[in-house]
């Protein structure tokens, strides 16, 4: 889905920067606020109209479903709320979501797996969340931002998934935006003339950032003045239970956390491929031989993606098909990228060792040079405000790969018919070597400094995972109508690594520090690919996507941190 907020509001607009250092402040604590001052007439202009039919055009992409809007005035401003939806269950629930009696407005891009530890069956998350938020906010007549911020807040906190959303309070004229603690869901600011704007996708390549997703923000209208408010998440990791070795257990014992890491990625896998959170399509006796699937994994054949590959295979409905998307851009007269090799042998590897016989399609996704040269404007869009040479490079192989456009492979690995996957979701390996030392910086740092050194590392690409890659990777996924998962980034799983001992995900010696990755790094990982019976997949080197699928060879020598001439 992608949702919008598009503010009119002359004098808010010209101090967009000023916002934007605002909530990009690494110091904010509960009540930090910023108080603006402004003055404007309200009224719907051409060109508040005009940008937020470029924004509903933009977001049609990411959902290709339905879209809708409604726009209100207050206190000189004037503020349309946008949403454009892919469906995952009931096609009736569209948004924005209104009740008509209090005026409150939601737009939500997320999905809740569950609600207070509860499975969520049968009702559509977005009007669940809209009735927790609003009782949330009724209970009481107290309407200071900082206690309104603080109920929000209640309701947000026990969803278990990703979600980015916008919310209007109407009794306090208060609008309320943020993204989940990870930032799993992109969620940019951006301004363009009079227009002040929140969305899925940046609406200018200028004056454009990303909003952390720190805590959540509130922006409450009077008639002289804006003022914005910060409240933090409140600490969902270490509230969220999840399976943990018994004090009674060998902490050393390799058996005693494989399993207990088996458990929490098959729960994690189980939530994100469930018939109730993925549109599965119908299968009948005439196409069981000839499926597409529901799910599809961004797959280079690698330990983390062969991985999810499998455990999907496990948890999904039985008589679903499982789609493998493999990219690859070609260079005039080159020899296929080494992803493509490994993505076939890893493939097979997968299908063998599958317990429940499904149909497991590799689609290879070929991509020329002039392909990729016709797309360079809207890679541009879906990048800011991400632009260095590596964002291209990546947001370029996870746009492509994700839409599924390409040929079967056969069984013997020549190329097979045309296909295009019918997927909704897509799994994506984000946040396996962030927490379990995928790098190879992180062996030299465990060999020289030692274990706790790795751990500050380790939770410092965390923190800033949403904007090193989560946001950009959402942008290029979602653009072609299909959702990006990340069974690695579910919060019982991050609440898992804090408690792993570094040994259990490195171990160095001074002969392997300059070795291949492939040993010593991502052990659990590797130990998990092994018992569902990928040992050839669970042996791979790290490979970067950029270089496995050759795409850094169509962007002149640079630097990855350079920024990205388009």
């Amino acid at each position: 889905c992608g949702i919008a907020v598009v503010v009119e509001q002359v004098t808010l607009a010209a101090a967009a920067s000023e916002i934007a250092k605002f909530v990009e402040r690494d110091d904010l604590v509960l009540g930090s606020s910023l108080s603006i001052a402004v003055s404007g007439s309200g009224e719907v202009t051409s060109e508040h109209k005009a940008v937020s039919d470029h924004m509903l055009d933009v977001l049609s992409r990411r959902g290709p479903d339905g879209n809708g809007s409604t726009t209100l005035k207050t206190n000189g401003a004037t503020i349309s709320l946008l949403a454009a939806t892919l469906f995952m269950q009931n096609p009736s629930h569209a948004q924005p979501v209104i009740d008509n009696h209090t005026n409150d407005v939601l737009v939500f891009n997320g999905e809740i797996f569950e609600y207070q530890g509860m499975h969520i069956e049968g009702q559509s998350d977005t009007n669940l969340l809209f009735h927790q938020i609003t009782a949330s906010l009724s209970n009481g007549q107290n309407t200071q931002h900082i206690l309104q911020i603080s109920k929000l807040m209640s309701a947000l906190s026990p969803i278990r998934g990703p979600f980015a959303f916008a919310f209007w309070h109407s009794l306090t004229n208060t609008l309320f935006f943020g993204r989940d603690f990870v930032g799993r869901r992109s969620l940019t600011l951006s301004s363009s003339n009079s227009q002040f704007v929140i969305s899925s996708v940046a609406s200018s390549s200028t004056n454009c950032c990303e909003i952390p997703p720190t805590g959540i923000f509130s922006m409450t209208f009077s008639p002289a003045t804006v003022s914005i408010t910060f409240a933090p998440h409140q600490n969902i990791i270490h509230n969220t239970p999840t399976a943990l070795p018994n004090s009674n257990e060998n902490m050393s014992d390799e058996s005693v956390w494989d399993r207990e890491f088996l458990a929490v990625m098959t729960d994690s896998m189980s939530l994100q491929v469930s018939s109730q959170s993925v549109p599965y399509p119908n299968v009948t006796e005439t196409n069981v031989e000839n499926q597409c699937g529901g799910v599809a994994v961004l797959f280079s054949g690698g330990i983390d993606s062969s991985v999810i590959a499998a455990l999907a295979d496990r948890c999904m409905p039985p008589s679903q098909a499982l789609d493998l998307f493999t990219v690859h851009f070609e260079l005039p007269g080159g020899a296929p990228p080494r992803d493509r090799a490994l993505a076939v042998r890893s493939w097979k590897e997968i299908v063998a060792a599958s317990p429940t016989h499904r149909q497991i399609n590799l689609i290879t996704v070929d991509v020329d040079e002039q392909t990729i040269h016709r797309q360079k404007q809207r890679l541009q869009q879906l990048l800011t405000p991400t632009t260095t040479v590596m964002d291209f490079n990546i947001g370029c192989a996870l746009y492509f790969a994700s839409r599924g456009v390409g040929r079967l492979v056969c069984q013997d690995g020549s190329a097979g018919p045309e296909y295009r996957s019918s997927a909704r979701v897509v799994l994506i390996g984000s946040g396996a070597d962030e927490q379990c030392g995928g790098y190879k910086r992180h062996m030299r740092l465990l060999h020289e400094f030692g274990p706790e050194r790795v751990q500050r590392e380790l939770a410092m690409e965390m923190k800033r995972i949403w904007t090193r890659n989560l946001g950009r990777d959402d942008r290029c996924v979602s653009d072609s109508g299909r959702e990006p998962r990340h069974p690695f980034l579910d919060e019982k799983v991050i609440k898992f690594f804090e408690n792993v001992p570094m040994e259990q995900r490195l171990r160095t010696t001074a002969a392997e520090v300059d070795e291949p990755s492939g040993v010593g790094d991502k052990i659990l990982i590797r130990r998990l690919g092994q018992y569902l019976g990928l040992p050839e997949a669970s042996r791979e080197p790290k490979v970067a996507i950029q270089f496995g699928s050759l795409i850094s060879k169509h962007v002149r020598k640079c630097k990855g941190e350079d920024q990205y001439v388009f």
